[in-house]
């Protein structure tokens, strides 16, 4: 049979001592003062620590357990955006991160902070300061007692008190679209594929006449959307644009009368039973 061992567990100093302090330094010499948040970045080269009492963001440099404060000034409280250490923090409780940014809950503040790992430069990303729980854009929501902070890469969840809050700070993405025409109907039927959590409306845009003719959102894209009087012709190109701007997909209005759609998959005795459905041009149900 299989056999499994336990690991033996070691507990070991990284950085910090047991005294309380500001000092940048090399492992035990270094000091903190009531770290809360840990996070290891995503090359696995350091961590970010949300360093509460001193108010400030801490890297540790995991090849030398060098601690460096990297944004906000040890020891002093405040609410400030600026370049690394002129930003200040109040009480940071936690950390995320995604691709080059690092987001702060600010409990003190009540803010949500943005960090910029290319310039070092912070900036508030939503909250007033004031001390409620109003949901609404980055101007308007409002914070009580942030804590914990986390990301599916798309997405920031928070707790604040007694809810779960969520901030949508990344667009998902279309990686492919198709388009097509029937013989007898003028519906278009659009469907995409995507990644991602966050629904973003799209535009969906006839380059051949420059006209912008559909405004969806990616969830109903993705399940299929059908149009009528498009005016899209055979061999068109369709282009679908995020609400940036910026080009997602692209794909050239082809013919089909029907598309067969897939929607589940059953294994009985290692027979594989297919369910699904035939759609028509109309997006309704054939068969």
């Amino acid at each position: 049979g299989v056999q499994t061992c336990a690991l033996p567990i070691s507990v070991t100093l990284v950085a910090g001592s047991t005294v309380s302090g500001t000092t940048d330094a090399n492992g035990s010499n270094a000091r903190f003062n009531n770290p809360m948040g840990i996070l290891l970045s995503n090359d696995e080269t350091k961590l970010y620590v949300a360093d509460n009492g001193n108010h400030s963001i801490r890297q540790i440099d995991l090849s030398t357990n060098a601690v460096t404060t990297i944004f906000g000034n040890s020891g002093t409280s405040g609410y400030l955006d600026g370049i690394g250490t002129s930003a200040r923090f109040n009480n940071p409780w936690d950390i995320c991160q995604i691709d080059n940014y690092l987001y702060v809950s600010d409990s003190g503040n009540k803010r949500i902070r943005k960090i910029n790992l290319s310039t070092n430069a912070v900036t508030t990303l939503a909250g007033t300061g004031v001390s409620s729980s109003v949901d609404g854009s980055d101007a308007l929501a409002t914070f009580t007692t942030l804590r914990t902070i986390v990301t599916d890469g798309f997405d920031l969840f928070i707790s604040d008190s007694v809810k779960i809050r969520k901030i949508s700070v990344k667009q998902r993405t279309i990686t492919n679209v198709t388009a097509y025409l029937g013989t007898l109907t003028s519906y278009l039927f659009v469907k995409a594929n995507y990644s991602g959590s966050t629904n973003i409306n799209v535009s969906l845009v006839n380059v051949t006449t420059g006209s912008t003719f559909y405004t969806t959102d990616t969830t109903n894209l993705g399940n299929g959307v059908s149009i009528s009087n498009s005016g899209l012709n055979i061999g068109d190109t369709l282009n679908v644009i995020d609400s940036d701007g910026n080009l997602q997909a692209s794909s050239v209005v082809s013919q089909s009368p029907i598309e067969i759609v897939i929607d589940s998959v059953t294994q009985v005795l290692n027979t594989h039973v297919l369910k699904g459905r035939v759609i028509g041009l109309n997006g309704t149900d054939v068969l």
